[in-house]
């Protein structure tokens, strides 16, 4: 069999062995190729996005994302960064994400199912202060307000049922459905109005207000779930970047902080090391790092649960890093725990889910304002007279359409708004309270027996008189009213005897009537009013009265529910049979 195979090899001419050798080489070096090949491939080695911006710009994170822009009814979809001017509005998709950068440095996250319009931009180049508005008008938003030292400058973010929050270096959560606003703070104060109505929301607080009613009081945020907590010891900056493109920290390119992550904290411990706190975590995480110096960096993983302040990393790892190297690691997140934390590895830039667009030129501190005195109005010049807000007020300033003023938006301590424990009420004006009326009882209605005695004039006296054998009457004569007096002529003096004046002609009255004097009584203790005597019925409508025990009764006219008879004046005095 051997020796068969041999001879037929020896027929085989050499050109042949040539050709077979010739094509073994070739696909050895095909293979070869493609080998090395490999590596280079462009989703193994990819990178995010960065873009270093000079204005405001938005930025597709992952997701649909579109935006459009003034004047026009289309919708345009937003592909790696696009700058934004006023009037542009920008809207998610139940899967998109976005994020802002204004020009003073401000951020926003734009969630799914959201919609965002930018209202207007202010920049006072005198005095620094700047202003961005916004107006959402669903879904949720990530806000993280600039804060650039000038006393009044801030963000201010207007929802549909005219509810306005303001804030200046803080970061809060802004949630518009059907039925109202949702501002959570979770840095920082946040200044609500609504129906003339304010509140502030501290952090860690939230505050609902409902569509055409005033902001609620603020009450403590529920836990969110479990926490991430990532720790990074070493020389390096970090950026941790979830699935859906957004990231928080630092990114490899610069030293500006990142803020997408909402409610996502980093915080740095008394030896140097970055923490990174994330609650309710998704599914995955990239972690990116470069080195500052040469050194180790160390990153350890865990998760806090609710109550907890403290836990033991569920993962470490380390590896030593040199000046400027970029090293990345990822683990996943399931069944609220952390899995499959990789090594670090050598990485050409940050994770390739994460976009980020930074200012290239940040606005200026501003150290002090110092208040600029009016300038003189010339004869030339023409006057212009602009009405300032009230500097107390975080939000006058921002009401009137038209250019940044300076001192524009909020006082560095405002006074206003008031902190609210409860939904103020509206104050109504304070009325004084009227004096109490005292009001005499009503005179009971005339029955048979007993009648009420019947009220004296106030001005006549009254004579009582011991009981005799004979009847007496009691005759009482109404004092008339004085008449009004004329105030005499003055007379100055004179040292001879004063010429007598003669009186102003008067015209004629009718003289009253003078009573006879009565007789002067003997002086006794205060005269007191003795009780009436039981008054026997009468039948008929006709009423007997009794002055002594023993006189003989006065029938006199029942007066009836009129009262009693009024007496017509005489010639003679007038009387009142009592």
């Amino acid at each position: 069999m051997v020796g068969v195979s041999w001879s037929v090899v020896k027929r085989v001419p050499v050109w042949a062995w040539a050709g077979i050798g010739l094509a073994i080489a070739l696909a050895a070096v095909t293979v070869a190729a493609l080998r090395f090949a490999h590596p280079t491939v462009a989703p193994v080695q990819a990178v995010g996005g960065f873009w270093l911006v000079d204005q405001s710009t938005v930025v597709r994170l992952s997701g649909v994302v579109e935006l459009q822009r003034p004047g026009t009814d289309d919708w345009e979809p937003v592909r790696d960064a696009q700058p934004l001017t006023v009037g542009d509005r920008v809207r998610t998709g139940p899967d998109g994400y976005a994020a802002f950068t204004f020009f003073d440095g401000s951020s926003t996250t734009l969630q799914p199912a959201s919609e965002l319009a930018v209202q207007r931009f202010e920049r006072d180049p005198a005095s620094g202060a700047t202003a961005v508005i916004l107006q959402q008008l669903k879904g949720s938003s990530w806000t993280r307000a600039g804060d650039n030292g000038h006393p009044f400058s801030g963000v201010l973010v207007t929802t549909p049922g005219g509810a306005r929050f303001f804030a200046r270096g803080s970061q809060f959560e802004t949630i518009v459905d059907a039925e109202g606003t949702y501002v959570t703070s979770a840095e920082g104060i946040v200044y609500g109005r609504a129906q003339n109505t304010d509140v502030e929301i501290p952090p860690g607080f939230s505050s609902r207000t409902l569509l055409g009613q005033a902001p609620e009081a603020p009450i403590p945020d529920p836990p969110r779930g479990p926490t991430l907590q990532v720790r990074v010891q070493g020389p390096a900056r970090v950026l941790l970047t979830d699935a859906r493109g957004r990231s928080v920290g630092q990114h490899p390119d610069s030293e500006l902080p990142v803020y997408q992550i909402p409610f996502a904290r980093v915080t740095e411990t008394a030896d140097g090391a970055r923490v990174f706190s994330v609650p309710a975590p998704l599914e995955a995480y990239d972690l990116t790092l470069r080195g500052q110096a040469t050194g180790t960096v160390q990153v350890a993983v865990g998760v806090l649960r609710p109550a907890q302040t403290s836990v033991p990393a569920a993962a470490v790892i380390e590896r030593p890093v040199e000046q400027g190297e970029v090293l990345t690691t990822n683990f996943r997140w399931e069944n609220e725990q952390v899995r499959g934390l990789q090594d670090l590895v050598a990485w050409p830039g940050a994770a390739p889910a994460s976009a980020v667009a930074l200012l290239r030129h940040p606005p200026p501190v501003v150290t002090a304002v110092l208040p600029t005195p009016a300038p003189e109005p010339t004869a030339e010049a023409t006057e212009i007279v602009v009405a300032e807000p009230d500097p107390n007020d975080v939000f006058a300033s921002l009401d009137r359409d038209g250019g940044l003023r300076p001192l524009v938006v909020a006082p560095a301590v405002p006074e206003r708004p008031a902190v609210t424990t409860e939904r103020p009420p509206l104050r109504a004006p304070t009325v004084p309270s009227p004096p109490p009326v005292v009001r005499a009882p009503e005179r009971p209605a005339p029955a048979p027996a007993p009648v009420a005695e019947p009220t004296d004039p106030p001005t006549a006296p009254v004579v009582t008189l011991p009981p005799t054998d004979t009847p007496v009457v009691v005759m009482v004569t109404p004092v008339p009213p004085s008449p009004t007096p004329v105030p005499p002529t003055p007379v100055p003096p004179t040292p001879v005897p004063p010429t007598p004046v003669p009186p102003t002609p008067v015209p004629p009255t009718r003289e009253p009537t003078v009573p006879p004097p009565l007789p002067t009584p003997v002086p006794t203790a205060p005269p007191t009013r003795l009780a009436l005597p039981t008054r026997p019925v009468v039948t008929g409508g006709e009423s007997a009265r009794s002055v002594a025990p023993t006189a003989t009764p006065v029938r006199v006219p029942y007066p009836g529910a009129g009262g009693l008879p009024v007496a017509q004046p005489t010639a003679g005095p007038t009387s009142r049979t009592h």
